[in-house]
């Protein structure tokens, strides 16, 4: 890369900051503006020491006799222009200058018409070189500025004879000056005086003395800076001189922390695996063992109606095993939370008769009584890791339950649940109550070793807690019981996932005296809507299309508190037309339904963008139920007024 001046400014159009700046440093100040091939000097004000205003950048591409090697010139601004700062030291000497050292310090920035500016300054760093001699003795020179270390060299006397620009910008960056000729021990004493270097919590003079005896014995050591910076120190005695070099460390040492600590984590990993897979095995065998025992009744029953229910228990033990190997790969990641929880609106009764269904055998072999009490409650949660924990508690109950029994019911807590489960056992002391739910804690003072899990329980049943955001809470006395429980937050029954069997009596007569406009083009699905809508208590009026509706409308002056209406119709016209239409004939904005089969993104998108209630068909019977119920008694938006809501 070729660089050449195409003019240079008058001296003295110096920025105030700038020269201030040069003059209190004692140095030259200068901008340069350059195209990165063809150079302008923008200003310039100081002088760099005895060499006046000698400028590298300027004077060595200008052919100055001073600079032997301008070569040296062009990679530093070749730095400059790549990577925005270098610093460099240039050896001077000629019949017009004295011999030394000449130390440029710039920076650069481009401004946003392309131009690159050059701020630097350039100061005499004679003092800080060895004698200069002939040219074939600057290379050792130019060897030690190049290296990435700090270097400084020590005499007999322990005073400073030589340091490298780095061990400058060192000192300087800890606010420690280190001219020519200064003892060592008064160096190192400033330094630990200023704080800037850690003591170790130790005294300054014994930080001071431990470097020194370093030095001595030629013993490395690492120094942590106060701004985090971590610096290797070596010494090495050299023709009664020490040499002392200085590396920064703090990349090489962050990176060493950071494998130690991937190593910790993998380690913990690897250990909460092995754990994980002890904790799996042990949830696996409690259905395994009340599937044993139900095989042997199965065997030896004689009545075809206790088969029946010992196979239903069965297919209960083998689901929950189902269940439990498809969380395997689930709870093992638990650490690393990618757990996925699925939270619904489900019915506690079917929980609870799952819980009893599996444990009651296990129970009754121990010759105890499991008592589950019946719940109309809506649980919101994920229903799969919520009984894996009720399935821990009532596994422990038994296990450390000798006389009585179980009982597992729910309370109310205000907006929450909370699922208790009761035991007769020996209890928990006070001071174990928190431990339990650590990983392997086995209770002190069980009435048998044998009776002994393995201690993951408790410590799966808090981890899931958490994940789910649920309270765990525990109560006991020895020698009377203990209780653990866990709060849910109640659902909402009208968006649980109920089967149209599993529909209680208290809800079918809810609609009992509505009236509903179905119209709908297919046939089959209108009859069918037609049938279960009268079921359940529904007046309805069906019609083909909007024309059709409209017309059915005024000649029986029909009045429908909801209307649900297909979305495509071979005429062409969308449901949403076909409500609009049907809204200004009975001049009132009743509440609609959309029913479609398309399952476009794009379409649902719109149709919902409407405002109006989208189902998809097939439609689910329990849906249906639960928007129609939204409609007609707890929407505050519609044109007339709402039905009163069933007791």
């Amino acid at each position: 890369m070729t660089f050449r001046w195409r003019a240079i400014a008058p001296k003295g159009n110096t920025p105030g900051l700038a020269e201030l700046a040069a003059r209190a440093s004692q140095s030259l100040g200068y901008a340069v503006l350059s195209d990165g091939r063809d150079l302008w000097l923008d200003w310039a004000c100081g002088a760099a020491g005895r060499f006046g205003d000698l400028m590298p950048i300027r004077d060595a591409l200008a052919g100055h006799p001073a600079f032997a090697n301008p070569a040296s010139v062009q990679h530093h601004i070749a730095r400059l222009l790549k990577t925005g700062g270098s610093e460099a030291r240039f050896a001077v000497s000629s019949d017009q200058v004295p011999e030394g050292f000449l130390h440029d310090s710039s920076s650069c920035e481009r401004s946003e018409d392309g131009l690159f500016r050059i701020t630097g300054f350039a100061h005499d760093v004679s003092g800080r070189g060895l004698p200069a001699g002939d040219s074939r003795s600057d290379w050792p020179r130019l060897a030690v500025e190049a290296m990435d270390q700090a270097v400084a060299c020590w005499d007999r006397e322990g005073r400073l004879a030589f340091a490298n620009s780095r061990f400058d910008q060192l000192a300087a960056g800890l606010g420690v000056a280190c001219p020519k000729g200064r003892p060592l021990h008064d160096f190192l004493a400033a330094l630990a005086a200023s704080r800037e270097v850690d003591l170790a919590e130790g005294a300054a003079a014994d930080w001071v003395a431990r470097v020194l005896a370093d030095r001595t014995r030629e013993r490395p050591g690492e120094w942590l800076l106060s701004n985090g910076q971590s610096v290797d120190v070596a010494w090495r005695a050299m023709e009664g001189m020490v040499l002392m070099t200085v590396q920064d460390v703090t990349r090489a040492r962050n990176a060493e922390r950071a494998l130690r600590e991937a190593k910790r984590l993998a380690e913990d990993a690897n250990d909460k695996k092995s754990r994980f897979l002890s904790a799996a095995s042990h949830d696996l065998r409690q259905p395994l063992a009340t599937l044993k025992i139900l095989v042997y009744s199965g065997i030896e029953s004689k009545s075809e109606a206790e088969l029946r229910d010992l196979v239903r228990s069965m297919d209960v033990a083998v689901s929950v095993m189902d269940e439990i190997l498809g969380l395997l790969l689930q709870v093992g990641q638990l650490d690393a939370g990618r757990i996925a929880v699925q939270r619904h609106h489900f019915q506690a009764s079917q929980m609870l008769e799952r819980l009893r269904r599996e444990f009651t055998p296990i129970a009754e072999q121990k010759g105890l009584t499991l008592r589950v009490m019946d719940s109309a409650a809506t649980l919101e949660t994920d229903r799969v890791l919520l009984e894996r924990i009720l399935g821990n508690f009532i596994s422990n109950a038994i296990r450390f339950t000798d006389r009585g029994g179980i009982l597992v019911g729910l309370r109310n807590r205000g907006a929450h649940k909370e699922i208790q489960v009761w035991d007769t056992g020996c209890g928990i002391p006070e001071d174990q109550h928190k431990k339990i739910f650590e990983e392997f804690h086995q209770v002190h003072g069980s009435p048998s070793a044998r009776q002994r899990g393995l201690g993951l329980g408790l410590n799966i049943a808090q981890r899931i807690a958490d994940l789910l955001s649920h309270n765990l809470r525990v109560a006991s006395r020895l020698g009377r019981g203990t209780m653990f429980s866990v709060e849910v937050p109640v659902g909402n029954i009208w968006q649980s996932r109920v089967g149209e069997r599993e529909i209680s009596e208290r809800l079918a007569g809810e609609f009992f005296g509505a009236s509903a406009l179905v119209i709908e083009d297919n046939d089959d699905f209108r009859a069918a809507l037609e049938g279960m809508l009268a079921r359940w208590g529904v007046t309805v009026l069906a019609a083909r299309d909007g024309d059709g509706a409209v017309s059915m409308l005024r000649a029986q002056g029909f009045r429908p508190d909801l209307i649900l209406v297909d979305y495509s119709f071979p005429n062409g016209k969308t449901g949403t037309q076909i409500l609009t239409q049907v809204h200004q004939e009975l001049g009132a904005k009743v509440p609609g339904i959309v029913c479609t089969a398309d399952t476009d993104p794009e379409l649902l998108t719109a149709i919902r963008a409407g405002g109006v209630p989208l189902l998809i068909k097939p439609v689910s019977p329990a849906r249906l139920r639960s928007v129609m119920h939204h409609l007609l008694y707890e929407n505050p938006d519609r044109g007339i007024a709402p039905r009163e809501s069933p007791p």
